[in-house]
């Protein structure tokens, strides 16, 4: 995807932001705000924090079968926080390449195998909001799973490429070789391509038999579900009543949404869509305080670590100048 796409697409979502924001009553706003319960407000802090760790512990296991070197907890935080900043530059969240250049700057990890294995990473996250989302439409009335079905939609389109990526990984580089052919590209460029398409195709082979798959799809769950009480937190504080069940089918639902619309980040998508679904699920008339719950629960969760991230990216770029510029398939 072009820069120029990717440019309109989050330009996109920044007006829909905007809008989001400029319609929420601005003294009915701050009032919600400085009224919020300090003890809900810590506990959302909490769970923000918990959230951190656990995909940091799972990326630590992860690089274990990358490399022979274990990556300390501090440096897997980072990552973390690192590839939140570097996907909100990507389409839908798409592949980001923080993790893997800071992996191979560290442990000298090919690129092709790191990014395999955030690859990976973006499947068993989508598979986490999946099953949550399915286990929370149980607790949805019948008539209101029409609204839903986009959602469904996204779902089995995931699961599709999900599973094509883990079962078939060698179609996807012959089909890379097809293009490349058929672009006539130069013979060299085309070796390179096939190359680095067939050492990430082996990657994402050897992931597909890899024993610890379940347990890393455990936590992958557990991670989600820590957003969706983080969520109950925030909304909690304001003074907003939001179930366990409400605010999980409002928050895998949206964050699914936002991954199939490719605005990077899901900047705006992500308000304004899950704003919508907690008033779906939860059968509360729009109001204020549904607004100023999603504004807080995202400036939590997603600004604030985009801007932590941010500075952490410029920091390791500072440390390794030029390392942006090494061939990708080392």
């Amino acid at each position: 995807m072009t820069s120029t796409i990717r440019a309109i697409l989050l330009g996109l979502g920044l007006v829909l932001l905007a809008r989001f924001v400029v319609r929420l009553d601005l003294p009915g706003t701050v009032s919600a705000i400085q009224a919020a319960r300090a003890g809900s407000l810590t506990l959302a802090i909490l769970l923000l924090a918990a959230n951190v760790g656990i995909k940091a512990l799972r990326w630590q296991m992860m690089t274990r079968r990358m490399s022979n070197r274990p990556l300390p907890f501090a440096a897997a935080v980072a990552a973390i926080l690192a590839g939140v900043a570097a996907a909100s530059l990507t389409p839908g969240r798409s592949v980001e390449l923080a993790k893997p250049l800071l992996l191979r700057s560290s442990h000298g990890v090919p690129m092709a195998t790191s990014t395999a294995g955030v690859v990976v990473e973006r499947l068993l996250d989508g598979a986490a909001l999946s099953l949550l989302f399915v286990l929370s439409v149980v607790f949805v009335p019948a008539t209101r799973l029409s609204v839903l079905r986009p959602v469904l939609a996204g779902i089995a389109l995931f699961m599709v490429i999900g599973l094509t990526l883990l079962m078939l990984p060698h179609k996807l580089a012959a089909v890379t070789a097809w293009a490349t052919t058929r672009l006539r590209l130069p013979m060299q460029v085309q070796a390179r391509v096939a190359s680095i398409a067939s050492r990430f195709a082996h990657a994402l082979a050897d992931w597909r038999g890899h024993k610890a798959l379940g347990v890393l799809l455990a936590l992958s769950v557990l991670a989600a579900f820590f957003e969706v009480l983080r969520l109950v937190a925030v909304c909690t504080s304001l003074g907003l009543p939001v179930g366990i069940a409400g605010a999980m089918l409002a928050f895998s639902a949206a964050n699914l949404l936002a991954a199939l619309t490719f605005v990077p980040g899901g900047i705006g998508i992500t308000e304004v869509s899950l704003a919508g679904l907690l008033v779906l699920a939860t059968g509360v008339p729009p109001q204020t305080a549904v607004g100023v719950s999603v504004l807080v629960d995202r400036t939590l969760s997603y600004y604030l670590v985009v801007a932590i991230g941010a500075v952490i990216l410029i920091t390791a770029a500072q440390r390794t100048p030029g390392a942006g510029n090494a061939p990708a398939g080392r």
